[in-house]
């Protein structure tokens, strides 16, 4: 139950919350499937499951176009203003998810040392993670409540986790003693940096979110 004081000026701004979630959610769907096929590189499942979150992120992109015509209905500039910038958080999201998956589907037939895909492993379950926190701010808003708040810090650790993730898949690299093609280095960074994008976009968009209660205090 949303508990807290209403804070938006026009009342479509519930009802596109209400779709940003939604959106979020499939896009955390196709996500999950991501890191599924991360695990089972080179297999049929791999095929499947990548291919699915591929379709999944452009269902989400067919919906963050219809947000952002039911956004511009608003007449409150400042509430258009915020929610356009959101919607755009939550494309970058998206496309990044879409990203990693293609990197990942160029990978069949490429074999990955067992470090570096359990690296990836660990950046994919922390992108889930990161994006599952920013799902429990949508479904407080838009309300302010100490739970949004709460969320949005935890969004903040979640991304510092995955940049240590980062730093310490690219440390094993680097200090690994096995060599790697330059094929099997451009899909692997590829998926690493595209995984850190997604966590990056989730920390703008808790900014923004934060930037939006700010500037509605009373």
């Amino acid at each position: 139950m949303k508990i807290g004081r209403l804070f938006y000026f026009d009342k479509r701004e519930e009802k596109i919350y209400e779709e940003l979630l939604e959106n979020i959610k499939c896009i955390i769907t196709g996500a999950k499937y991501l890191h599924k096929s991360i695990i089972e590189l080179r297999g049929e499942e791999h095929d499947r499951d990548v291919s699915k979150a591929i379709q999944l992120e452009k269902k989400c992109d067919i919906e963050i176009t219809h947000i952002t015509e039911e956004i511009l209905k608003i007449k409150n500039s400042r509430s258009r203003e915020d929610l356009l910038l959101l919607n755009q958080s939550i494309k970058k999201i998206s496309k990044a998810v879409e990203g990693a998956s293609y990197r990942v589907q160029m990978s069949r037939g490429i074999k990955l040392p067992d470090y570096l895909n359990k690296g990836l492993q660990r950046m994919a379950k922390a992108t889930i993670e990161t994006l599952e926190t920013l799902k429990k701010v949508f479904e407080n808003m838009p309300y302010f409540s100490e739970e949004v708040i709460k969320h949005l810090q935890e969004v903040h650790t979640k991304e510092e986790k995955m940049d240590e993730l980062r730093r310490k898949s690219c440390s094993e690299f680097l200090h690994s003693k096995e060599g790697l093609s330059v094929q099997k280095y451009y899909i692997w960074h590829g998926i690493v940096n595209k995984l850190e994008l997604i966590a990056d976009s989730c920390e703008e968009a808790a900014e923004i979110i934060g930037r939006i209660l700010a500037s509605r205090e009373i």
